[in-house]
């Protein structure tokens, strides 16, 4: 999936920590921009890293991977409801 893959490469370069409030919401508000809220489920697994400073030390970064797939449950209902709404009216 497109928003997860290109979300994930950001994550997998953060060079502070991230907090998964902040990641939840981001992911949120994407997904009802897209309109696709309803029929895709997503997984945060904590992930370290290790980022090397300019001065040459290194630290642990704690970051996240986002693991989406579409529900094809979910998704039959909202076709059926939409088919519903347009051809019972």
């Amino acid at each position: 999936m497109p928003i997860s893959w290109k979300k994930n490469q950001e994550l997998s370069k953060a060079k502070k920590c991230r907090k998964k409030e902040v990641l939840i919401r981001q992911i949120n508000k994407k997904l009802k921009e897209t309109e696709v809220k309803k029929i895709i489920d997503y997984e945060i697994k904590p992930k370290d890293l290790q980022v090397t400073r300019k001065n040459g030390t290194k630290i642990a970064v704690h970051s996240f991977e986002i693991n989406a797939k579409i529900n094809k449950e979910k998704k039959k209902r909202s076709h059926k409801i939409i088919w519903f709404m347009l051809f019972h009216n």
